[in-house]
């Protein structure tokens, strides 16, 4: 068992950065479409980010665990994406708070407003935003690997 040659730093990195891949790639689309397409909700920029990061991220994520857990375990299409929502939710929750926070400590009180999104400046703190991510979300997929449940036991082995 594969399983059993990790130790546990090993299969709660690869859980980790396995939730990161869904969150960093909903998030830079969602910058730059909110960005480019001029959205806002409530009048807020930052908010409608969060709003599209979150939903592209979840959106990303479900998938990324779909193709994961699919060849895995034997369960139907709608069963493998109901496990794939149920699991990859609450880590992707974990990873985006960090990140949120970060970047609404950069817009309310370091810059007042972000810079936009078409500068170095920008990536950089979102880079460091989504290392805080992942800070946040070890203690999340810490439960689901040491639980046995979910696909974060899957994709850890």
């Amino acid at each position: 068992d594969v399983k059993s040659k990790r130790s546990r730093w090993e299969r709660l990195f690869i859980s980790n950065i396995h939730c990161g891949a869904g969150c960093v790639l909903g998030d830079i689309i969602g910058e730059w479409g909110v960005f480019l397409l001029g959205l806002t909700f409530w009048g807020s920029m930052l908010l409608t980010a969060y709003v599209v990061d979150f939903a592209l991220a979840l959106v990303i994520g479900t998938a990324i665990l779909y193709f994961t857990i699919k060849p895995i375990q034997n369960l139907t299409s709608f069963e493998t994406v109901k496990k794939a929502i149920k699991n990859g939710t609450f880590v992707l929750t974990a990873f985006e708070v960090g990140m949120f926070g970060w970047m609404a400590l950069l817009s309310l009180v370091i810059f007042k407003p972000l810079p936009e999104p078409t500068t170095a400046v920008y990536w950089f703190m979102m880079q460091l935003g989504m290392m805080i991510g992942l800070l946040t979300a070890y203690p999340a997929c810490w439960l689901m690997v040491e639980s046995g449940s979910g696909e974060h036991a899957v994709v850890s082995r």
